[in-house]
């Protein structure tokens, strides 16, 4: 993969990344997930996304 490519997947995982932390602490505030399970999905969301 060349650099341009390599820093765009850099980007789009970092954005997914601070999507899923993102989501999981607003599902947390409003009390819709346990704080255990929104970690849990932010790993399985940064993994899932990591290239």
């Amino acid at each position: 993969m060349d650099d341009l490519g390599l820093a765009r997947a850099n980007a789009v995982k970092n954005i997914l990344l601070d999507f899923g932390v993102t989501a999981s602490s607003v599902l947390v505030s409003s009390s819709i997930l346990p704080v255990s399970e929104a970690f849990d999905v932010a790993i399985i969301g940064g993994v899932t996304f990591s290239f």
